[in-house]
């Protein structure tokens, strides 16, 4: 365990849901009768900040789904529970950074909607480097685990120039609790700089969660001499797919209150339509003029961008366009169109779907492809034609007797990531199976797609990958490509 260390990290938490477990409630109204999905969608997601000489403070943020849980009746209701157990790897050596129990209490299914989530946190201290960092979330009830892991790249804060910290999302940003006499309560793991800040590690917005909430630090401000008294500002910008600039704020100057400083506040985004941002923030020292900047990708849904009330009862497409290519389609073929798409949908877009009728489907299939326009005032939509092409690539190359290419795991990926940098293909002997290696390089610092012919049929399926949302098997070698 000598190949790196750990200065700081958590004991084993028990998280009692009715009083301490915080659940973000996107949306207040409930969503109807309960149906659990056994979806967990487990996402993970971390900040960096200076902590002292060269080592680095990380905090690494958790989101799960409420309804994916499974719930076990019990004589008072119904009970779920989850365990997660984070890892810091580099190289061969790992070691356990944190275990968190969190258990649910419900007296009725009813209570649960698919747009709660929990909230995790956990806190350590990190010396430069690179590093893996896996979380696995177990199910305690069902048993079912899901692994997901992200590369994490630790460069120190140490120097003399300015230097701005990761951007932290969050739900919620507010003032440190007091207690009944006015005194400030404890910190816990929410808490920095006399702040409670809910993460936000899915890093999407919407559906009732209308403000960007955001926190950064700013280092080395220079406050020597007669810069003591000098001032530094912030601009913040959201930026589409495109890099365009759909908003940007102007933020006043800020007298320095010393060498470093904390940067938080929120935006309103309600008038911000679904899709895909960044948002950045460029710090400016008025005194010596140097700027540094930090960005964040996020995403807001909202399915009133795809219907809007017409009525209590009736719904009614925001736009109607003159698209009439599927005008003639039956509900069958309405169907099969969305299954070919369906990769890239969002969730809360297939729920939807399924729940419209023949001509709301329609509908619904032309805006689909018009808020992923990537320049609406051309005639083609580009993102729309790169996709059919990706399919008929799919078809041409990944197709099995009848299973069309489309529908095979690397037809899955080829259309929700694009074309793979580098392809390693390695042939099957008389030891292992035939196996490929795809790698993008450009997707979360670069991530792997590791796709093996189990059945030596010519069927590559997916067994690992190191991407986010993404299967992850870490002993795939073991477990899938011996005979």
């Amino acid at each position: 365990m000598d190949a790196f260390k750990i200065h700081k990290f958590s004991t084993l938490r028990f998280i009692w849901k009715r009083m301490g477990l915080i659940i973000v409630f996107l949306m207040m109204i409930p969503l109807g009768i309960f149906s659990q999905e056994k979806n967990v969608n487990f996402m993970i997601d971390f900040s960096r900040f200076r902590s002292q000489g060269s080592e680095v403070y990380v905090e690494i943020y958790y989101s799960l789904d409420r309804s994916g849980l499974t719930y076990q009746k019990t004589i008072n209701g119904y009970q779920a529970g989850a365990l997660i157990q984070t890892y810091i790897k580099k190289g061969a050596s790992a070691m356990l950074v944190d275990s968190l129990v969190i258990t649910d209490v419900v007296k009725s299914t009813d209570e649960i909607s698919s747009t709660q989530k929990f909230s995790e946190q956990s806190n350590i201290t990190l010396d430069p480097g690179d590093y893996e960092l896996v979380s696995r979330l177990t199910d305690l009830v069902s048993k079912k685990s899901f692994l997901v892991s992200e590369f994490l790249k630790i460069q120190s804060y140490s120097g003399e120039a300015l230097k701005l910290s990761d951007i932290q999302l969050a739900n919620s940003i507010q003032k440190q609790p007091s207690s009944e006499a006015g005194l400030q309560q404890p910190e816990n793991k929410f808490d920095k700089n006399r702040l409670r800040i809910i993460p936000n590690a899915s890093r999407t917005y919407g559906m009732g969660l209308e403000q960007l909430s955001f926190y950064a630090e700013v280092y080395d401000l220079t406050f020597e001499g007669e810069a003591i008294n000098s001032n530094y500002h912030s601009n913040y910008y959201i930026m589409d797919q495109q890099g365009k600039t759909i908003k940007e704020i102007s933020g006043r100057s800020r007298t320095k209150p010393g060498s470093s400083s904390i940067i938080n506040g929120s935006f309103d985004i309600a008038d911000i339509p679904s899709g895909f941002y960044s948002f950045k923030i460029i710090v400016t020292d008025d005194f010596s003029g140097q700027s540094i900047e930090a960005r964040r990708e996020f995403q807001i849904f909202r399915p009133g961008d795809f219907l809007a009330r017409r009525s209590e009862t009736r719904p009614m497409l925001v736009e109607q366009t003159t698209t009439d290519e599927f005008e003639n389609l039956s509900e069958k073929a309405l169907n099969e169109y969305f299954d070919k798409i369906k990769y890239i949908a969002l969730r809360d877009e297939q729920k939807i779907f399924r729940k419209l009728d023949v001509t709301g489907k329609r509908e619904f299939l032309k805006n689909f492809w018009k808020i992923r326009d990537p320049q609406p005032a051309t005639v083609i939509n580009e993102r729309k034609e790169e996709y059919f092409r990706l399919l008929e690539y799919a078809n041409t190359n990944f197709s099995v007797g009848s299973k069309q290419g489309w529908r095979t795991d690397q037809g899955r990926v080829l259309l929700v990531y694009g074309r793979p940098d580098e392809v390693e293909r390695f042939p099957s002997d008389s030891d292992t199976k035939s196996y490929q290696i795809w790698h993008y390089y450009s997707i979360e610092g670069g991530v792997v797609f590791v796709f093996v012919d189990i059945m030596s049929i010519r069927d590559f399926r997916l067994v690992h990958s190191t991407h986010r949302n993404e299967v992850q098997e870490l002993e795939w070698q073991q477990r899938y490509l011996k005979y």
